[in-house]
C-alpha cells in the first residue's frame, strides 16, 4: 500500500468513526418515533416514488396509475426512503407481507409482455381493472376469485374480452345483474366458492399505493403514541 492510499484510508477510518454513531443516533430516533417527519411529507413522497419509478418512455396507458396494483418489489424501497426522511417503520415486514408478491396471479397478469411494453401498451389485465380500482372491494373480490377453482382460467378470459359487464358490476358491489352480459359465467363461478366465503369482506391486503398510506398512516400514529409514553416516563 503506498503513503497516498494509506492517508486515504486513514481519512476514511476517521469520517466513518464521527459518521457511525451519528447513523447510529438518528436511527435510534427514528425507531423510538421521535421527530418524525410530517405524514404529509410521508404521503407525498410515497405517491411520488411511484410515479417516478416508471419507465419515462411509457405511454399515458402503460405508466403509473394512483389506483394501480402494485408488486412487493416496488413497495420495498418506500422504507428505504422513509429511513432517509427519519422514520424507521417498526412494523414494515407486517405492511409488506400484506402486500401482493410478485409472483401473485394478479400481479403477473398485471405485467405487460414484452411485446406491450415495447408498444407502450399496459396488459389486458391492468387495462379492466382500471375500470372497478376505485371502489373498496374491488381487488379483494378479485382476489378471492383467483382462490376459486375455475377462477383463474375465468379471468385470464374477462381480462382478454374486457366487455364483461355483469363482472364489473360484480367487482364493485358484489351483486350480480342478470340483465348483463356475462351474468352466467360471473353467477357459475361465485357459486364454486366455498361455504364462508365472503366476498364482500376485506382481506386486509394492501394492493394500491393509497392503501398503503393508509397503512403507514396507522402505523405512524402507533408509533408517535408509543414515543410520547416513553418520552413521559424518561
Amino acid at each position: 500500500m503506498t503513503i497516498r492510499e494509506t492517508l486515504h484510508l486513514c481519512i476514511l477510518v476517521k469520517m466513518l468513526t464521527v459518521a457511525l454513531p451519528l447513523m447510529a443516533i438518528n436511527a435510534a430516533a427514528a425507531t423510538r418515533g421521535r421527530d418524525l417527519p410530517p405524514f404529509e411529507r410521508v404521503a407525498e413522497m410515497v405517491h411520488r416514488h411511484f410515479l417516478a419509478n416508471q419507465d419515462p418512455r411509457s405511454s399515458s396507458e402503460a405508466s403509473y396509475k394512483p389506483n394501480d396494483l402494485l408488486p412487493r418489489s416496488r413497495v420495498e424501497s418506500v422504507f428505504a426512503h422513509l429511513r432517509i426522511m427519519g422514520w424507521n417503520v417498526k412494523d414494515n415486514r407486517s405492511i409488506l407481507g400484506r402486500v401482493l408478491g410478485d409472483h401473485e396471479f394478479l400481479v403477473r397478469h398485471c405485467q405487460p409482455s414484452i411485446a406491450l411494453a415495447r408498444q407502450g401498451k399496459a396488459s389486458p389485465a391492468a387495462r379492466f381493472l382500471r375500470k372497478v380500482s376505485k371502489h373498496p372491494l374491488a381487488y379483494d373480490r378479485v382476489q378471492r376469485i383467483t382462490m376459486l377453482p375455475s377462477g383463474r382460467r375465468f379471468l385470464v378470459e374477462a381480462f382478454e374480452r374486457s366487455d364483461n359487464q355483469a363482472l364489473v358490476r360484480f367487482l364493485e358491489t358484489g351483486k350480480i345483474d342478470d340483465s348483463l352480459e356475462g351474468a352466467a359465467e360471473v353467477k357459475k363461478v361465485v357459486r364454486s366458492a366455498t361455504e364462508g366465503i365472503d366476498f364482500d369482506q376485506p382481506l386486509g391486503r394492501i394492493y394500491t399505493a393509497t392503501q398503503l398510506v393508509a397503512a403507514l398512516r396507522t402505523s405512524y400514529d402507533r408509533q408517535s403514541k408509543a414515543a410520547k409514553r416513553d418520552a413521559t416516563t424518561h
